[in-house]
């Protein structure tokens, strides 16, 4: 169910009842791995670039240079200087505002391609620290825990959990929600 609910929040991520039905199954899982905060500029960065897709920065971007296109005419075009200045104040913040929304843009879409989640279907299964059967045990999870997918390498996916483990686990043992 949780691996349901999850697919379901990509589709509409500000569902309350799909997010509370989701926080009961997830209380109902074995593993208790702890969620580590961000913290610092990277957290408000992150924060104010997921305020809108990547795709709405991108128009934005676009609406902000058009804005730029016609204060640099009235700069070229204005008689007094009191206009110079004015439309030449103007174009510098509209660039500025470009500079701001395309690297946004930028942001949100790396965010949203690295964000692959998936969740243990496996009963039991061991995290190993290397991409093989004979590696070092990392830590044992069961059905239901929901980790990262980072990458993918022949049977094996390197996965983190929410409190920022790295390790390998067997391919057949996660379902990737995303995909």
């Amino acid at each position: 169910s949780i691996y349901n609910y999850e697919k379901a929040l990509l589709l509409n991520p500000d569902d309350e009842a799909i997010q509370t039905n989701l926080s009961f199954a997830q209380k109902t899982a074995i593993d208790d791995i702890k969620i580590l905060p961000e913290v610092g500029f990277k957290k408000m960065v992150k924060e104010f670039v997921s305020n809108l897709h990547y795709d709405t920065w991108a128009w934005t971007a676009v609406f902000i240079a058009f804005l730029s296109l016609l204060s640099f005419l009235g700069y070229y075009f204005g008689n007094t200087v009191f206009l110079k200045r004015t439309f030449f104040t103007l174009f510098l913040l509209f660039l500025i505002g470009i500079g701001v929304t395309v690297f946004s843009a930028f942001l949100q879409k790396k965010y949203d391609s690295n964000y692959n989640p998936a969740i243990i279907f496996a009963e039991v299964t061991t995290l190993k620290a290397e991409p093989k059967n004979s590696s070092e045990d990392v830590v044992t999870l069961h059905e239901g825990t929901k980790v990262f997918v980072l990458e993918t390498l022949g049977n094996w996916k390197q996965v983190e959990l929410t409190d920022k483990t790295k390790a390998w686990i067997d391919k057949d043992a996660i379902k990737e929600v995303k995909k």
